[in-house]
């Protein structure tokens, strides 16, 4: 009896010890990943002062080298970019005050030829994420307003399809003019020649979904719908689908020299396939089709190996020719593949997803800055060496370090995205902001570009923010972000065909 009593204490001080261990390395654990939020979170509000002090509400960018203003688009893009961000982060108080300006001082000014695209993805969206998260009516009203005036010129090209002089009638045109004059609401291409470009016109399904949902106007989701009907209805060669299309009938626009690419111009195309699809709660059976088209037709003609290491990465098509380079935009594609991947655990979508991510973190961790170029190339026997050397503050990669932590719940990827951080904090910060860095290849001191671009406070700095915290915020089964990571909750849509599609 006295042996068994001291054999049960002596388990009884070997087990609380190793508990009490347990216990103090979770501890530590949480406690290092809440200080790594705050560290971001400090980051956003030391770049929101900067923006407000030194470029102003009224204006799109802050310069935060010569601490002015630059205004490529008149949309006060910036301000509009940050309002979810700042009600994540908890910044009350900067809410508010943002709120209050595009409540009272906010005029959409009639002079200015503006971006469908642009405007839509940062304006739009940021307004539709600050309703989406906070209830506030003013922000979805001000959203339908804009929204109404980038409409204008499709709604004007409606009327002019007959033709009193010849009795005929001209053929619709299924595309959004790339650029909206405010004030009189014609429609402008801006490439030179009438086309616009594979993510000019199929980036707005989201945001005018959410519109014709929250508004009971079904004009929003009717223009979107009609974009991906006719998309679908090309069939194009390979599956994937080229750069430019034709404003007057939207066909392929072969005189120009054929791209196909998941980087610039193209890349939101096809993730807003896939998250429109989510959004309408996965009832929209057509658009998984096309996404699952469009999947395997990258994976067919854009994927290849690099040497020595055998990464993978994603190559172009130009003019017929293969073109081994990558985007840092690129990099966007394996969180949309880790998205779209089944819940069973072997899916192939999300095996490619990871070796993926693994190349696009290369492109930081083999970079002396800890940043990625911009844009690389890809040579047998060296890897990558950049071509365009610059790091303007990207959000691409950290958005797919995101996805893939949520979806696998892998450390690595956290700790992958803080890494990422802190070559920002390092090689970006400036006294009242953050700059894109002209060379990444710099060991100290790269020389800056002096631009905050809007999607630093809108993206990049949400998403790393994001990666810290809890699954509970913001969780991919309530929530789908636009490309500008403007947070949209899902809902229930009439489906257009009840049959699935194999994986």
């Amino acid at each position: 009896m006295r042996y068994l009593l001291i054999n049960t204490i002596a388990l009884i001080l070997f087990v609380l010890p190793s508990n009490a261990s347990k216990l103090n390395e979770n501890e530590s654990e949480r406690i290092k990943w809440e200080d790594r939020t705050e560290s971001i979170r400090q980051s956003m509000k030391h770049a929101w002062n900067g923006y407000k002090q030194y470029a102003g509400f009224e204006n799109d960018e802050l310069k935060p080298i010569s601490k002015g203003y630059y205004n490529w688009m008149g949309m006060s893009v910036s301000l509009f970019s940050s309002l979810d961000t700042l009600y994540i982060m908890d910044f009350k108080e900067e809410f508010e005050e943002a709120r209050s300006w595009i409540a009272n001082d906010f005029v959409m000014r009639r002079d200015l030829n503006v971006s469908f695209f642009e405007t839509n993805i940062r304006v739009i969206g940021g307004l539709l994420g600050a309703h989406a998260l906070s209830g506030d009516e003013v922000f979805v009203k001000t959203a339908g307003k804009i929204a109404d005036r980038l409409m204008m010129g499709w709604e004007k090209r409606e009327e002019e399809i007959y033709n009193k002089d010849t009795g005929k009638k001209k053929k619709r045109g299924n595309l959004p003019f790339p650029s909206i004059d405010l004030s009189s609401g014609e429609g402008y291409p801006t490439w030179g020649r009438p086309v616009t470009t594979l993510a000019e016109l199929g980036s707005f399904g989201l945001e005018f979904n959410y519109l014709s949902h929250h508004l009971n106007d079904s004009r929003y989701k009717e223009m979107a719908d009609r974009v991906m009907d006719h998309m679908d209805s090309l069939n194009p060669d390979h599956g994937l689908y080229p750069l430019h299309y034709n404003l007057e009938d939207g066909s392929i626009a072969y005189f120009y020299l054929s791209s196909l690419t998941v980087g610039a111009s193209a890349d939101s195309f096809y993730e807003y396939i896939l998250k429109q699809w989510i959004q309408t709660g996965k009832s929209d059976f057509s658009l998984r089709k096309l996404y699952e088209e469009s999947r395997n037709a990258i994976y067919s003609n854009l994927i290849f190996t690099s040497s020595p290491s055998g990464d993978l990465y994603l190559a172009e098509i130009t003019g017929g020719e293969i073109v081994h380079e990558m985007d840092h935009l690129a990099c966007f594609l394996p969180g949309m593949l880790a998205l779209g991947a089944h819940e069973d655990g072997h899916d192939k979508d999300l095996k490619i997803a990871e070796r993926l991510m693994e190349t696009c973190f290369n492109l930081y961790s083999c970079s002396p800055s800890g940043l990625a170029a911009d844009r690389v190339m890809f040579i047998p026997g060296y890897d990558f060496v950049a071509k365009n050397k610059g790091y303007f503050l990207r959000p691409e990669a950290v958005e797919s370090l995101f996805i893939l932590y949520r979806k696998t719940k892998k450390n690595i990827y956290r700790e992958w995205a803080w890494q990422i951080f802190r070559a920002i904090d390092r090689n970006c910060k400036t006294e009242v902001g953050y700059s894109g860095i002209r060379d990444v290849l710099a060991f100290q001191s790269p020389p800056k570009d002096d631009i905050m671009h809007a999607y630093f406070l809108s993206e990049t700095l949400k998403y790393l923010y994001l990666i810290m915290k809890d699954e509970d915020v913001l969780p991919l089964d309530s929530f789908v972000f636009n490309t500008e990571a403007h947070p949209l909750p899902l809902f229930e849509s009439k489906s257009k065909s009840t049959e699935k599609t194999e994986p």
